[in-house]
Order: structure tokens, then sequence, then C-alpha cells
């Protein structure tokens, strides 16, 4: 293989050359990842049953979340895990007695949450 030398200088007059401005209109994030194209959901605020329900489940599976997640199915296992975090540090006590006396799981909390989530329905 030969390679002209010649072909590998340009030949160009500074009077000639034009600069072009450059213009940045770049307005949305200097740093484009995969984070930013993921949906972004507000989780819904707990009420009062739903709180009491948490404890009663938590009581019967311990920190399994994903066990959680099959009694409790209207919320994610990341709500969950939020959950017991903020609840670990609004109210320790009542967590900490969820915990040390754990509950057996049977039929009557499969009922009691069915009819939770018929009371939701309404």
């Amino acid at each position: 293989m030969v390679v002209d030398e010649d072909s590998l200088i340009v030949m160009q007059n500074p009077e000639n050359v034009q600069l072009e401005t450059v213009i940045n209109n770049d307005v949305g994030p200097k740093k484009l990842t995969s984070m930013s194209f993921r949906k972004r959901s507000r989780g819904c605020i707990w009420n009062v049953l739903e709180t009491d329900l948490f404890y009663e489940v938590l009581a019967a599976t311990g920190t399994d979340f994903g066990l959680m997640h099959e009694f409790i199915p209207n919320r994610t296992r990341v709500e969950l895990k939020q959950k017991f975090n903020r609840e670990h540090r609004i109210n320790p006590r009542r967590m900490d007695e969820a915990l040390r006396h754990p509950v057996l799981l049977d039929g009557r909390l499969r009922q009691r949450v069915e009819r939770f989530h018929a009371e939701l329905a309404k």
C-alpha cells in the first residue's frame, strides 16, 4: 500500500477561513443517563386503616416486604419499605411492639385484609 503524502496536508489561506460562532441552546440537563427517562411516580398518602393493616401484617411477616406485598397488593414493595423506614422514625415504640410480638400467619389475617380492601373499595 502506498500513501500519497501530499494528500494528507490541507492548504488554506488564513484570510479565507470564516469562523462560526457556536451558540449553546441546551436548556435541559447537562448529563443524560438512563435515570433521565425513569418514570417518577408519587406515592399515595397512607390513611389510618392502611397504617393499622401495615402493623398487623408486619407483626405476621416481619420485615419480608415481598411477603408483605402479598397481603397489601395495592402497595409496591418499595412503598412498603419506605413506610417501614418512616414508621421506624416516627413511631419506633409501635414498630418494636409489632416486631417483638409476632403473630401467626393464618386465615384470620387474610380475612381482615379482605375486609380492609372491601372498605377501601367503598
